[in-house]
């Protein structure tokens, strides 16, 4: 396995609109940072700093993100999260009548008691979780091999700059489009060098190839060459693709992937 993989990954279900510029109310945005992959929320509530500086996570990310139990105490007006032997609490919002998925909740003292290390980073606007038991490392692998059976390269990390995911209808049913902006770090290499590829992971586990920067290698089916959905321009990746919309099964991550040609 390289160790260069930097996948941005969008995690959650997407029937809501986001900016990444936007505030949401109660806070300002934030990034979110786990071990080696940054983690962009598609719902309007999450990551996103309050008042006193805590770190914000809506209950679904808490459960799904960090792999852990949730479940809330209406007599207490407390949420617990049990990881093992371990068991974390922290209070519910004031005035919460009935806790949803997207109730935000302070986990800062969660995730350390969780054993999750985590640090802001004020420059970046960014928090960086530090966690052990992570499975994201084990889903990033997946690409990573996928990849490296399509032939020898190097990669280049990604940051993510600014995205958006928008509902739209299409001939193909509900559908989403997505806008992506994609900031290459490393040096600099000549077009043709270079593949950026996109994929939409859904919660059944169906991996949906969104398109590419360049054609994919001659003998990837004819079926899977889709129209190239991204621009460059002074080095930053400008992409826009379009998702199948399935409310069996949600859109659980956007995954992408640059990588350069030898």
């Amino acid at each position: 396995m390289g160790t260069g993989v930097l996948p941005i990954l969008l995690a959650g279900s997407v029937a809501w609109s986001l900016g990444a510029t936007a505030d949401p109310p109660g806070g300002a945005t934030a990034f979110l940072k786990l071990n080696r992959y940054y983690v962009l929320y598609t719902r309007p509530r999450g990551p996103w700093v309050d008042a006193t500086g805590s770190l914000l996570l809506p209950v679904w990310a808490v459960r799904d993100l960090l792999a852990v139990d949730v479940w809330y105490d209406s007599r207490t007006g407390v949420f617990s999260a049990r990881r093992g032997d371990r068991l974390a609490t922290v209070a519910a919002p004031p005035r919460l009548a009935t806790p949803v998925d997207d109730t935000p909740v302070a986990v800062g003292r969660l995730v350390r008691e969780l054993g999750i290390r985590s640090a802001w980073d004020a420059a970046s606007r960014t928090w960086i979780l530090n966690d052990p038991s992570s499975t994201l490392d084990g889903f990033a692998d997946i690409f990573e091999d996928w990849l490296d059976a399509t032939g020898t390269a190097d990669t280049v990390l990604l940051a993510p700059r600014r995205f958006a995911l928008r509902p739209s209808v299409t001939a193909f049913g509900p559908s989403l489009q997505v806008d992506l902006e994609l900031v290459p770090r490393g040096s600099s290499v000549q077009d043709g060098q270079q593949a950026l590829y996109l994929f939409a992971v859904h919660a059944n586990g169906h991996v949906f190839p969104l398109g590419y920067r360049f054609p994919f290698p001659p003998d990837q089916p004819a079926r899977e060459q889709r129209k190239d959905p991204c621009v460059k321009r002074d080095d930053v990746f400008h992409c826009r693709a379009v998702i199948p919309d399935d409310p069996r099964s949600p859109l659980k991550y956007l995954v992408a992937r640059i990588r350069l040609r030898k």
